[in-house]
């Protein structure tokens, strides 16, 4: 494994690289709310893991699948955060 301070670096870009990606569409985008979510978990997934696991054919299936569930789980839930985070308000 390697040292916690490269690990941290590439999280932080990673996370930078997720912002880059998603704020543009979060911005132009007429979707709100959950279906924003799920479209952004889609991106995520898409974008960060689903070539990965389909290319890694060292893996069972079984294995593949259950990373992809949840790298799926953890997409959707920057994406929910994201869209807290970077969602246009509503003006009173």
């Amino acid at each position: 494994m390697p040292p916690l301070e490269i690990i941290v670096a590439l999280e932080i870009i990673r996370g930078i690289l997720y912002v880059i990606i998603l704020l543009p569409v979060i911005a132009t985008t007429n979707l709100r709310g959950m279906k924003l979510v799920t479209y952004l978990t889609l991106i995520l997934a898409e974008v960060g893991a689903y070539p990965g696991l389909i290319m890694n054919q060292s893996w069972p299936a079984f294995m593949r699948f259950v990373h992809g569930v949840e790298i799926t789980a953890d997409s959707f839930f920057q994406s929910l955060v994201i869209v807290r985070v970077f969602s246009k308000r509503k003006s009173k």
